[in-house]
């Protein structure tokens, strides 16, 4: 049972963190070759695409985080150790600022950048687009970087 929580774990972990990578520094950058228009319709299929798997790799995270823990702990004298446990409260931080992360990305840029995108009636698209564009993109790099750094902390916390 643990090592199918440990694989779906690290599963949603890799299709979260490789997705973001792909995007913003494969696809992003070829997308940039784009007429303003082409390029916020893609940026509006990929939302549309893309943020909901990221919301379900990063509920499948938490869920399979706390019933692998359960799992640990229910191990006589594991998870007592000092360090491990300031890794894990680490690694929790850096979680709940990541859901936070994604959420505001979502709900407050990516899905109003898409319903603009696809808005017929709406003028000069493009110019309302770039500033939710651009906090996307940053929102998007800084949960790379947290990525990186939990993928980080649970290989010290279950390597040494």
């Amino acid at each position: 049972m643990r090592a199918l929580l440990m694989w779906l774990h690290i599963l949603a972990g890799v299709v979260a963190l490789g997705g973001g990578i792909f995007i913003n520094f494969i696809l992003a950058p070829a997308a940039a070759a784009l007429q303003p228009g082409e390029r916020l319709g893609l940026q509006a299929r990929v939302i549309r695409r893309f943020q909901p798997t990221v919301l379900i790799c990063l509920l499948a995270l938490i869920l399979t985080g706390i019933l692998f823990l359960a799992s640990v702990f229910s191990i006589p004298g594991y998870g007592a150790d000092v360090s491990y446990m300031r890794l894990l409260t680490g690694k929790l931080i850096l979680v709940a600022v990541v859901l936070v992360l994604s959420l505001y990305q979502y709900f407050r840029l990516g899905l109003p950048l898409a319903t603009l995108a696809e808005d017929p009636s709406a003028a000069d698209k493009a110019a309302k687009a770039q500033p939710l564009a651009r906090r996307m993109v940053l929102v998007a790099r800084v949960n790379i970087v947290l990525v990186a750094i939990i993928f980080y902390l649970a290989v010290r916390m279950t390597r040494g």
